[in-house]
């Protein structure tokens, strides 16, 4: 299939919608369960992806419990990567009959394989149905002072499994800063771009998030060019997805364009599609490893939801 638009949408309207499915995530973190609480519909078949790793900290048992209260699905996963997202995809989209699915995915908890997973699955495989609907819910969190150390371990490509081929073209790396300046500086000393851009939030859903992710990257920040360096409001989709393609557009032609979402999801979100619509523009993910500390992450606010329709035609339209 192929991504025909994406376009942001209010979180009431939603309430219109008859969704066919809904993908959540059982893990950790506070807000795993806020969508699925507060969505007001029931969709017709309710999944929960529960990760393998960590199933007894946090709010895990609570959220584990809720979900099983309010009969969804379980399937168990792995956080890694995203083969057993795809299988399960597979099994409950094989005998959909019809012609136009609505799917609400919240992605607020998933890792970026999982969603990348996703994505990849409708571009890579027709489906009888002609349209799908994608509605990717993501509930921002409150201001947590980052407290975990990150040991670099490896990068690959997000969006395929292939080993990745050399284009011969220099390479134009975007950087979508974090909280970890080891990951933005680890790649560009790797991979040795032409040029670096460097995406952040500001505005972000509190300042907070802005003027820590402006100090632990400053020395990065110092060393772009002012036009190299591109903000971004943290709920506008829309404003995010044009600021990329534009971008993009340009260092496409003449450069092998290289993505890094390091930051908020939403951003790594808008990456994925991007690289969905334009494959020669890949995405990048970092894998790194970790302590056993972890945050509350409590949910703040209505989710965003980025709408992306797939469709069997080939038209050329990006709203």
């Amino acid at each position: 299939m192929e991504l025909d638009r994406i376009e942001q949408l209010e979180f009431q309207t939603i309430s219109k919608e008859v969704m066919d499915l809904l993908i959540v995530v059982s893990g950790y973190e506070n807000r795993c369960t806020f969508l699925a609480h507060h969505l007001p519909i029931d969709p017709l078949n309710k999944v929960v992806f529960a990760f393998k790793e960590k199933q007894t900290e946090g709010f895990r048992p609570f959220n584990d419990q809720y979900f099983s209260t309010h009969h969804f699905d379980f399937h168990d996963a792995t956080g890694g990567h995203g083969a057993e997202v795809v299988e399960k995809l597979e099994s409950l989209l094989e005998n959909a009959r019809k012609d136009h699915l609505k799917i609400l995915v919240d992605y607020s908890c998933m890792t970026k394989e999982w969603y990348a997973a996703i994505i990849n699955y409708f571009v890579n495989f027709d489906l009888d149905a002609k349209e799908i609907e994608l509605y990717f819910a993501y509930t921002p969190s409150t201001y947590e002072k980052p407290r975990r150390k990150r040991f670099f371990k490896k990068f690959a490509r997000t969006l395929v499994t292939e080993p990745i081929e050399s284009t011969g073209k220099p390479v134009s790396l975007v950087l979508g800063l974090g909280y970890d300046p080891v990951q933005a500086q680890e790649l560009i000393n790797r991979i040795r771009p032409a040029q670096t851009f460097a995406f952040y939030s500001d505005p972000s859903i509190d300042d907070r998030f802005v003027k820590e992710v402006e100090k632990v990257n400053k020395f990065l920040l110092k060393d772009l060019e002012s036009d190299h360096v591109i903000k971004y409001p943290l709920n506008d989709m829309r404003a995010i997805n044009l600021s990329l393609k534009q971008l993009c557009m340009d260092l496409r032609l003449q450069s092998q364009v290289i993505l890094a979402p390091l930051g908020p999801k939403p951003f790594a979100l808008a990456c994925m599609l991007l690289s969905a619509r334009y494959p020669d523009i890949w995405v990048w993910r970092v894998h790194t490893g970790q302590n056993d500390a972890y945050y509350k992450w409590k949910p703040y606010g209505k989710p965003l939801i980025c709408k992306a329709v797939f469709k069997t035609l080939t038209e050329d339209r990006w709203a």
